[in-house]
């Protein structure tokens, strides 16, 4: 499912881009409050698996596309990580970055384009639920393993679609297996903020 994040607007019709971006700037401090919850899946089951998968992160250099807050990031440096940068379309970053971090606003869509990855290499690359975000994922993951160094890997992870399944199900009466494998645009309002509809 591509998840593309809208916000509305009557007065002045704005871009796409800048309806993301104004989108992000408004959940990111809502998902970043429920991502820390002691019941959050992010922090029950999904955080430390990925922390699980990336193994020992010692003198490694991370790129976090995605990153929120930048907080899990700032984990991985206290676990020993170096040379790390965290990306976001939103600039709802930590007040305060740990020595060895580095949070830059941009756009995961056009890695290229983000003059701090400027021929730069790193051992991980993490996409955390914001892959499907990028506008052309096939480029976007050229452009991540083109800065990956010889023994480095990316760890992508997408969030289940059986999530939306259950809510449109719900909302539209359906079978859950019908909604599982829709292909058709969903727009919802996120319990977390919902002045704001993401389809």
């Amino acid at each position: 499912m591509m998840m593309t994040p809208r916000a509305s607007t009557k007065a002045h019709p704005i871009s796409a881009e800048a309806q993301t971006t104004e989108a992000w700037r408004g959940l990111a401090p809502d998902y970043e409050r429920a991502r820390v919850r002691e019941d959050s899946l992010d922090r029950l089951v999904e955080w430390p698996a990925q922390r699980d998968l990336l193994g020992d992160v010692t003198g490694r250099s991370i790129l976090d596309l995605g990153c929120g807050s930048g907080s899990k990031l700032a984990e991985l440096v206290a676990d020993g990580a170096i040379d790390s940068v965290g990306l976001d379309i939103s600039d709802n970053f930590l007040a305060d970055t740990p020595a060895g971090m580095e949070l830059v606003r941009g756009d995961l869509s056009d890695l290229n384009t983000v003059p701090v990855l400027t021929e730069r290499t790193l051992d991980r690359i993490l996409f955390q639920q914001s892959f499907d975000y990028a506008k052309d994922p096939v480029r976007t993951l050229k452009q991540a393993r083109r800065m990956l160094t010889e023994d480095g890997f990316i760890l992508l992870t997408r969030t289940q679609p059986i999530r939306y399944a259950i809510e449109r199900s719900e909302q539209n009466g359906t079978a859950l297996g019908q909604e599982y494998f829709s292909t058709a645009d969903y727009t919802y309002r996120p319990r977390r903020n919902e002045q704001i509809a993401l389809t």
